[in-house]
């Protein structure tokens, strides 16, 4: 089952949260900038991102987590095709395909509510890689480049 929180539960639970965000940002964050994670927290807490939980419910009944995840809706600007990013996923505890399958359920309605052609993620996982297949995903390679690095080689005269 998956749950969105309301920003002041994001703010209430931001230990918790932030840590499951710092675990597992996509590569095109450079974690190197000053305030990422406060940057992250205002996205959040200003609804320009989203956070999920995914859990169950245990053999006592109680809600039981295995997953924090955040989103954020993103236009490309060219073709306006509003996509749902998945921003980060963060396994808390064991988790098996039918949560995944569970998660993915309410990120599509959420995506469709917001007028979203495209569900998108950045991700190194091997899972969830296999597991694009199941949803028809079409997996592609994401390239980044640091320019810091290519600035430094050009201001010491080398070639790139």
């Amino acid at each position: 089952m998956i749950l969105q929180l309301l920003p002041e539960q994001v703010a209430d639970r931001w230990d918790e949260v932030g840590e499951a965000i710092a675990h597992s940002l996509p590569t095109l964050v450079d974690t190197e900038l000053e305030g990422v994670m406060e940057s992250i927290l205002e996205a959040l807490i200003g609804g320009v991102m989203q956070c999920w939980v995914s859990f169950q419910y245990g053999d006592d009944g109680k809600e039981v987590v295995n997953g924090i995840g955040t989103t954020a809706v993103i236009e490309d600007y060219g073709s306006r095709t509003r996509s749902l990013l998945i921003y980060s996923t963060y396994s808390v505890s064991q988790t098996v395909d039918k949560d995944w399958r569970d998660a993915f359920e309410g990120i599509v309605k959420f995506a469709e509510s917001k007028k979203c052609t495209r569900i998108v993620t950045y991700t190194t996982n091997p899972k969830i890689i296999k597991n694009a297949g199941y949803f028809d995903g079409k997996v592609e390679a994401f390239i980044s480049f640091d320019v810091r690095r290519f600035v430094d080689l050009i201001n010491k005269g080398e070639r790139i």
